[in-house]
């Protein structure tokens, strides 16, 4: 049986977010899954509830468009409501505030 990982970077299994291997069988053949535990997502100081649920849409993988159709509001809405989430987490775009929300701190650019 062969088994290979490739990581450009060691991994930390002192950290807080440990990964973890498991292995199924399934028809008399071993799958290996590797786990990683996501961390929180971090969400600008002074978000409202509704700028929440868009963020979550978007990490989602939703755009922008899809995002109003889900909540049923126009796109000058959800236009406005971005720029207003763009501005307290000090970013530009939906992969700045992607990576915002993971824990990266900027500064920005594309």
């Amino acid at each position: 049986m062969d088994f290979c990982v490739n990581a450009s970077k060691p991994l930390n299994l002192e950290s807080e977010v440990s990964p973890r291997v498991s292995g199924v069988e399934i028809a008399r053949e071993v799958l290996f899954v590797l786990s990683v535990p996501l961390r929180e997502t971090r969400y600008p100081e002074g978000v409202t509830t509704a700028e929440r649920e868009i963020i979550d849409l978007l990490l989602d993988g939703s755009t922008p468009e899809e995002v109003g159709e889900q909540r049923a509001a126009s796109m000058r809405t959800i236009t406005t409501q971005l720029a207003r989430i763009y501005q307290k987490a000090g970013v530009a775009s939906i992969r700045q505030l992607a990576a915002f929300t993971s824990g990266v701190d900027g500064p920005w650019t594309e």
